[in-house]
């Protein structure tokens, strides 16, 4: 449920955002309205409150709801627009903090949790509006109650200004004011964890995502260059622990500049693509893996594999791209690849890629569309005390 929440939200336009944060706050509006308006109809709590000052209250209550409902209808139509919409964005976060700040004040904001309520308002509008919307409702809400606060001690405004004396018995509220009172601090709390979990959620994910994106080539999806480094530095180690080989394969495009230079980029891009992919199918996914780590060049990092393995793998990758056509312009192409691969053992990273470039160096240079294998001296000395043995 979190993780379809958490893709809603992060595939949801501006307006969008605004028409769920609607959607979440009118219901809220609508309970406080219809609570206060039973507490006015009521004989024994209409004698203990000031009904003005409620009254007062329901208005405003009324106006953020029409205008709160109005920024929904306005934002509608443009559920599916791009454009950002900061000023609405504000708004929503500065009216809702207003309305509950002047509920806090009139209730009085020690004895009534409506407190809960704006720190799950901030908690709302930092999963589904913008940093400044939230930061400047906050600021309000922090300078309303502050002020409110310097002028109760000064005796300016009275504290509660919606309750009488009577509504406490012995300092202790009466009941219906108790009950109300903690069904306030129930649902604001409810709420505030609900949507907590949800946020954190929702930075978890975004955390998630851009560690995806700093390991991912953006073009092909395969691994970058720096994770391949650190899958392979990781490999290497578990095999000299292990006593188990593994194979590095380097593998370049053939003559992919004139792919370039005759179709242009986005053609020899889509190469790139469809090599990538036939690289994901052929691969034993995720103990093998693909990376690209040049413009043209990709690296595959073949786990607890020897050398007959790895060619076998080779030559499958190689022929199913020998079968891929590639067309532009009415012209029908195929790309070959060269490949180098060398087994290793127990060698440091940079002698094993100094291997594998020299056999991809001497398959481009004896024509291309070849691959040139070898043990790594490690790994050759171990094939030699085996075989003795």
């Amino acid at each position: 449920m979190l993780e379809a929440v958490n893709r809603i939200l992060n595939q949801a336009t501006p307006a969008t955002r605004c028409l769920i944060t609607v959607a979440i706050l009118v219901p809220f509006y609508v309970l406080y309205f219809a609570t206060q308006a039973w507490a006015l109809g009521d004989a024994d709590i209409r004698a203990v409150i000031r009904p003005g000052v409620m009254m007062a209250m329901q208005i405003l209550v009324v106006a953020v709801t029409l205008m709160t409902l109005a920024v929904g209808i306005w934002c509608w139509p443009l559920r599916r627009s791009p454009l950002p919409v900061p000023h609405l964005y504000t708004f929503l976060a500065c009216a809702s903090t207003l309305l509950y700040t002047g509920e806090a004040i009139m209730q009085g904001n020690l004895t009534s949790p409506a407190n809960m309520v704006i720190i799950g308002n901030v908690v709302i509008g930092l999963m589904l509006l913008d940093q400044r919307a939230v930061l400047l409702a906050f600021i309000q809400a922090v300078v309303t109650l502050v002020l409110n606060d310097v002028l109760v001690l000064l005796e300016i405004v009275p504290y509660a200004p919606m309750l009488t004396p009577a509504a406490f018995n012995q300092g202790e509220p009466q009941e219906w004011f108790s009950i109300w009172r903690n069904m306030v601090l129930i649902f604001g709390l409810a709420g505030t964890c609900f949507f907590g979990i949800l946020l954190f959620n929702q930075f978890e994910s975004q955390r998630a995502a851009l560690r995806r994106l700093s390991y991912t080539d953006v073009l092909t999806g395969l691994a970058n260059r720096r994770f391949f480094m650190e899958r392979l530095q990781a490999e290497t180690r578990r095999a000299e622990c292990m006593q188990r080989p593994f194979c590095l394969v380097l593998l370049d495009v053939d003559h992919f500049k004139q792919v370039n230079d005759r179709f242009g980029h986005p053609v020899g891009d889509d190469v790139l693509r469809v090599i990538a992919a036939t690289m994901k199918t052929s691969m034993r996914c995720p103990t093998d893996l693909p990376a690209r780590v040049g413009g043209e060049e990709f690296a595959i990092l073949l786990a607890d594999t020897d050398l007959n393995g790895a060619q076998v793998a080779c030559e499958r990758l190689a022929s199913c791209l020998r079968e891929q056509k590639f067309g532009a312009r009415e012209c029908v192409f195929r790309v070959t690849v060269s490949m180098g691969v060398v087994e290793c053992r127990c060698e440091s990273i940079e002698d094993a890629l100094r291997l594998v470039d020299m056999n991809l160096y001497q398959a481009k240079a004896a024509g291309r569309n070849r691959i040139v294998a070898s043990l790594s001296p490690q790994a050759a000395s171990n094939e030699r005390i085996c075989t003795l043995a």
